[in-house]
């Protein structure tokens, strides 16, 4: 559970009145194909942004003839969204065949009408809030105040677990007694994904799973499992690690944990070294050995190291421990020094250079689909002070990754460590991103693993009468495929589930929905679309 707690400063009550109100007055001429039998036209449609089917758009008042014209179609606009549409005319003759679809762009933007500087100010009576796309006038998120020609809300605490991770935008306006409402306010804040945590008056839950990995984080429930026993609070004796893999340096091992409630911890670090392997000299004296010591750099006489107890053995070849690093200096040259006690044998060494790791720079990195298919790439670093450059890599099968854009590590947009990337020619599918990172000296390091589903070019469905007052229909073009429908709120909330009837024409009754624009969303198992709709 996360609560974003948005302090809102004092509200004037000095107002104006938001509206949107337009229509299309254009000319609109229509021409059969030069190829078409002569034919009497005998209709004519238009419809906006997504085709509902022959026959099935707005109809066109026209004079049944050859060559039909259009001085002007008059088209309730105001429940478009702000931005660019497209208008889309046809025709059909007398012989039941329909001519091309034409097209022309236009752009709805929002407009505000003033209130008269000498109108007398009112109380301000009610105020609201809305999370990225507008519900509409008095459509929000109602904030409870206390009526008066000057209002504040000292908090709101908001819900905004079932947000995406990335930067959302919250907007807050009030209304007046007289009906009038102000301008709108606007304030973004970012969600950072990690783990949730559960509220501190929560029942705690029984944790259930742990998990470790070393160096790069492959993703929630992907690390090597840890056994535990299932309660309140474990704890892992010892977790055996095959180190005989990894490179000679710094390493960090990370461990969390799961609960029943599927909510993993924050992540823990450690931090281990893999030297050179040193083995003991020919005159290493002859007998069961059953302890050793070690020391770096200087030494403090026999007996004095840090010492280890081991089984019995006259073998050491196969042997590995642990030696703790916390105390040596960052990058500079040190010496571990290794003997056993059998009468001491001779001391061995090896030396090593203890460079400092690299700290855990991308410490968020989120990957959102947009409306024309690109995939909108954003990421966030701690520090930069080793980091060289980024390269944006993705596949497709989950092993080979290929890179599809270098940034340098200067070219964010002025915004801190914050840094962006559009890949506007993903393929269609399962997109699987990562962020490499490489270092002064070549090094790589990687963030974790976003996965996007990309739709195909072909729609998926569309929304035969938009807007509609109680049953959706819903023309599918993928029928024979199993999936699911779900109608949302615009701020992103779930309202119902509705699995899809394998019916090419599936109704879907919104009766009882209130009156407002909603997000219809289906998905598959591979394929994603969604559309907005009004219920009126």
């Amino acid at each position: 559970m996360k609560s974003v707690f948005i302090g809102l400063v004092s509200v004037a009550a000095s107002l104006c009145s938001l509206q949107s109100r337009a229509q299309l007055t254009a000319p609109a001429n229509f021409n059969l194909p030069q190829n078409s039998s002569p034919a009497n036209v005998s209709a004519a449609e238009c419809f906006f942004d997504n085709d509902p089917g022959l026959g099935l758009g707005t109809s066109i008042s026209i004079t049944s003839g050859t060559a039909v014209s259009a001085n002007s179609v008059s088209i309730r606009i105001d429940t478009l969204s702000t931005g660019i549409h497209r208008f889309y005319t046809r025709v059909k003759n007398t012989n039941g065949s329909w001519g091309m679809t034409n097209e022309a762009n236009f752009f709805i933007e929002p407009g505000a009408k003033l209130i008269p500087a000498n109108l007398t100010a009112a109380n301000v009576t009610a105020v609201e809030y809305f999370i990225d796309n507008d519900p509409g006038l008095g459509q929000g998120i109602s904030i409870p105040i206390t009526s008066g020609s000057d209002v504040s809300a000292n908090s709101i605490a908001i819900r905004v677990d079932t947000f995406t991770s990335g930067i959302h935008r919250f907007y807050t306006r009030v209304e007046n007694a007289d009906g009038s409402w102000s301008m709108t306010d606007e304030a973004n804040f970012f969600i950072e994904p990690g783990a949730k945590l559960i509220p501190a008056n929560a029942t705690t839950s029984t944790i259930t799973t742990a998990e470790y990995f070393v160096d790069n984080d492959p993703g929630l429930g992907q690390g090597i499992a840890i056994p535990i026993t299932p309660g309140s609070n474990v704890s892992a004796n010892g977790i055996a690690i095959r180190v005989d893999t990894f490179t000679t340096g710094v390493h960090r091992i990370y461990t969390r944990v799961k609960n029943t409630n599927s909510s993993w911890s924050t992540t823990k670090e450690a931090n281990f070294f893999i030297i050179p392997k040193i083995g003991l000299p020919a005159s290493a004296p002859i007998g069961d050995i059953v302890k050793l010591e070690y020391f770096f750099d200087t030494d403090p006489g026999f007996g004095n190291g840090q010492t280890l107890s081991i089984t019995p053995t006259t073998n050491l070849n196969s042997y590995g421990f642990s030696a703790n690093i916390s105390s040596l200096q960052h990058d500079t040259t040190h010496t571990l020094y290794l003997r056993v006690d059998d009468g001491w044998s001779q001391t061995v060494s090896t030396t090593f250079n203890l460079f400092r790791p690299l700290p855990l720079q991308i410490i968020s990195f989120t990957a959102q689909l947009q409306q024309d298919n690109s995939v909108a790439l954003q990421w966030k670093t701690s520090i930069n002070d080793n980091a060289d450059f980024f390269t944006i890599q993705r596949t497709t099968d989950g092993i080979s990754y290929s890179g599809i854009n270098i940034k340098d590590v200067r070219s964010n947009s002025g915004d801190g460590n914050w840094y962006s990337f559009v890949d506007q020619n993903a393929p269609s599918g399962k997109v699987m991103y990562r962020i490499e990172q490489t270092d002064k000296s070549g090094q790589p390091s990687y963030s974790a693993i976003q996965a996007v589903i990309i739709p195909s070019s072909k729609s998926l469905f569309y929304l035969v009468n938009n807007p509609t007052s109680s049953i959706l229909q819903v023309h599918r073009s993928n029928a024979d495929v199993p999936g699911q429908f779900e109608i949302l709120a615009v701020d992103g909330r779930l309202i119902t589930r509705v699995p899809s009837s394998g019916d090419v024409l599936q109704r879907i009754d919104i009766s009882n929905l209130p009156d407002g624009t909603y997000l219809l969303f289906y998905n598959s198992a591979e394929q994603q679309q969604s559309l907005k709709f009004v219920k009126n």
